[in-house]
């Protein structure tokens, strides 16, 4: 009897936890930016030096690192270890809502962190798209394609998930989102070199 007593109590310490941590999104260096669909987009910057707060994951989660980069990661249970994101690493995560995955990360390098993440809240299906060849990513209820500007306009025909800048070139920089209305009011510089990441759920 006191052994369970003792469990139900250690359980409820860890729930506790878990309400007091803030969910990534609501952590400082996790700007959330747009929104549509099922996908919730955060800009994530942090530079040398730089310690995020523990934070939770609760949602599947997409990673589009644009900078080579060094961290420190400290994550609940596990013994803390450093890791190295390359320039336009792509990855992701799978996460259940009532489990969350509970941690931090320092910036341990010279070059800082600027990464885009993409938050699924819900399943959703899409009708194909096969504009393109084979997806750079495919896992954890993300696809990911890369494209040219021009590509983005004929998917804007059919379609409304921005694209997010990888290479930009010209009006277009790194990191930049880019959606149906823009790309259209741009529709001029359609051919220029900037290559593109879109994201659309699996």
């Amino acid at each position: 009897m006191k052994r369970n007593i003792i469990a139900v109590a250690g359980m409820l310490s860890l729930n506790g936890l878990f309400a007091q941590v803030p969910d990534v999104h609501e952590e400082a260096h996790h700007k959330q930016i747009y929104e549509y669909g099922s996908f919730r987009y955060l800009r994530v910057e942090a530079a040398p030096g730089d310690t995020t707060a523990m934070h939770n994951h609760r949602l599947s989660i997409l990673y589009l690192n644009l900078y080579h980069a060094e961290v420190w990661l400290d994550e609940a249970g596990i013994a803390p270890r450093t890791a190295t994101l390359p320039e336009y690493w792509v990855g992701s995560n799978h996460y259940e809502f009532n489990d969350p995955m509970v941690h931090r990360f320092a910036v341990t390098g010279a070059q800082a962190l600027y990464l885009i993440a993409v938050e699924r809240s819900f399943a959703e299906s899409l009708a194909p798209f096969n504009a393109w060849e084979k997806p750079v990513y495919q896992m954890h209820g993300f696809v990911v394609f890369e494209i040219t500007t021009a590509d983005y306009l004929a998917y804007c025909k059919a379609g409304a998930y921005p694209a997010i800048v990888k290479i930009g070139e010209g009006y277009l920089e790194p990191g930049q989102f880019l959606t149906c209305t823009e790309a259209n009011t741009h529709a001029s510089d359609a051919l220029d070199k900037s290559l593109l990441w879109l994201v659309l759920p699996e």
